[in-house]
């Protein structure tokens, strides 16, 4: 999955962990940052990581008896590996893919995988033989911005829930669109200004 910088990529990869992990049927999810594997690589190649490297780099200090299981679900081809931030292995990204490329073709085809990534690392990801969908900018980012306003005027309640504290924020978000124009092309940076100024 790639996408510019800020688009979501990481959140939306998140939710992707988190609806999987919700369904008890479903694939269990397995989440890690990509730069997380960097230690686990040799200084020159070839560049090779097991499962359980994956494993140990994505539940960190977890009790013995999850890693086994999650290695063993994987294993069995039952798990989402989710990768996240190729972009962030900087000049490690080619021993990176080639190490997640070699694991993967050990690994059971039936293993479902998720890479993120920005597009400057597409050609550098292409060796991982795995589809490409891009995480666009959303159509009606205003609108969803505006609706987000709303619930969190909603959540915090008290003078939040009138209707003159709702208007003073569109104020200042709109004030803050004309002033730094770039900033709110970013959703991720957009959402942020606007929980920013709703606190």
């Amino acid at each position: 999955m790639v996408g510019r910088p800020g688009a979501g990529k990481t959140v939306a990869s998140r939710c992707i962990a988190a609806r999987w992990a919700a369904h008890e049927k479903a694939p269990v999810p397995l989440w890690l940052r990509l730069r997380d594997l960097i230690p686990l690589l040799p200084a020159a190649g070839p560049y090779r990581i097991d499962a359980r490297d994956v494993v140990q780099a994505g539940v960190s200090d977890a009790q013995p008896q999850l890693v086994e299981a999650l290695l063993a679900r994987i294993e069995q081809g039952h798990a989402l590996l989710v990768l996240d931030a190729l972009d962030e292995t900087l000049d490690r990204r080619d021993a990176v893919v080639e190490a997640v490329a070699d694991l993967l073709d050990r690994l059971p085809e039936e293993l479902d995988v998720l890479v993120t990534s920005r597009h400057s690392c597409l050609r550098s990801a292409t060796l991982l033989r795995l589809p490409v969908y891009e995480l666009r900018t959303p159509r009606n980012l205003e609108d969803t911005l505006d609706q987000l306003l709303s619930v969190v005027a909603e959540q915090l309640g008290g003078p939040a829930g009138t209707v003159a504290w709702t208007a003073e924020r569109r104020a200042r978000i709109a004030h803050s669109r004309r002033a730094e124009p770039d900033l709110w092309r970013v959703p991720l940076l957009a959402t942020l200004i606007v929980l920013l100024i709703a606190q």
